[in-house]
């Protein structure tokens, strides 16, 4: 039987890494890098503490080394590891899954605790279920407050993202809308910061009457920035949620025809111009995170028409965004699958 925490788990981890390369390697042979940049294809033979025994390939052959895990980058570290436990336990996709928090790698730590709670789901193990997600929140929500102390929005909105479309109940909607409000006021700094030094050179009069053009659509884009952020804030309701998304987005459109409107009527005034650009790049973006919000809730929730409709949405916007790329492989995976089960599919014939 297809269950949703199989789309959850794949999204999950697209969430976190980008778009894979389209060739399928041998799962047993592995690229590492060592920690002086020497990189290796190695086929793992054993693991005792922190010592492994490879297999290194060299044209058509190889020779066998010996190894401990701290002579190589943490990615390729735990890859190794991995490929020596090969998990197969609810508990022991944990332990992989917390050893890849220790080691400061969140896909895998993501993609390992997926793994444990698609097997735990398996066995109706509702009391593990929820202890492993309780603490893979904890480490996905420590992770985004580290982003936005580092000042990486990318990475704070990812693990928004992530926390948002799959454990929202498992924190507050003040907690969550915390959340929300900090990764937004990380970039309003930024963009304030950008305004202040674009507008330095202008005269209190220029600013002055940009600021006054501007001050509607500025008005309808903090209207779509809120819609948003509620939309976060109540991702436990996700239709609710995904309607706020779908609100957020027609405001952001009503904004953009706004600003492309006086762009139409001033293409001269340089300074204008530049602020409408800074505009549209808010817009473009926040359409972007919007979008990806609704069809990560609802593709998680297996509706996969729905979610369809929301990655071709943020494909009109940027057609080569990867992460929406990938999504839609992957969501047209799922419903293949679930149309299958259900005798709808060809291979259900």
């Amino acid at each position: 039987m297809f269950r949703p925490l199989i789309i959850s788990s794949l999204l999950a981890v697209l969430a976190l890494q980008p778009a894979p390369d389209a060739r399928t390697p041998d799962p047993d042979l592995l690229s590492v890098r060592f920690t002086n940049g020497t990189v290796a294809k190695v086929r793992v033979l054993g693991l005792e503490e922190t010592r492994v025994d490879l297999r290194e390939i060299v044209f058509d052959g190889g020779m066998d080394v010996r190894h401990t895990l701290d002579e190589f980058e943490p990615s390729s570290a735990f890859r190794i590891e991995l490929a020596a436990r090969r998990p197969g336990t609810p508990d022991e996709h944990a332990a992989m899954a917390r050893r890849a928090a220790e080691l400061e790698l969140p896909q895998f730590a993501v993609e390992q605790a997926g793994e444990a709670l698609q097997l735990l789901r398996e066995r109706r193990d509702d009391t593990g279920e929820e202890q492993l997600r309780t603490w893979l929140v904890g480490v996905l929500e420590g992770w985004l407050r580290d982003a936005l102390d580092r000042g990486d929005l990318a990475e704070a909105n990812r693990y928004l993202r992530l926390i948002a479309t799959r454990h929202a109940n498992l924190l507050s909607e003040p907690t969550l809308g915390e959340l929300a409000h900090a990764v937004d006021a990380l970039e309003r700094d930024r963009a304030a910061a950008r305004r202040a030094e674009r507008q330095a050179k202008l005269d209190e009069r220029a600013r002055a009457d940009i600021e006054r053009r501007l001050e509607p659509i500025r008005e309808e884009i903090r209207r779509g920035d809120e819609l948003y952020l509620d939309a976060v804030r109540i991702s436990a309701e996700a239709t609710r949620s995904a309607e706020l998304a779908e609100e957020a987005v027609e405001s952001y459109r009503d904004a953009w025809k706004a600003a492309s409107k006086l762009h139409e009527r001033h293409p001269g005034d340089a300074a204008l111009v530049v602020e409408i650009e800074s505009i549209a790049n808010h817009l473009h973006d926040h359409a972007i995170l919007a979008g990806l919000h609704a069809a990560d809730l609802l593709a998680v929730r297996s509706d996969y028409y729905g979610a369809l409709e929301w990655v071709d949405t943020v494909l009109a916007i940027d057609p080569e965004h990867a992460e929406a790329q990938e999504m839609k492989r992957t969501i047209l995976v799922a419903k293949s699958a679930a149309a299958a089960w259900l005798n709808w599919g060809p291979a259900g014939r």
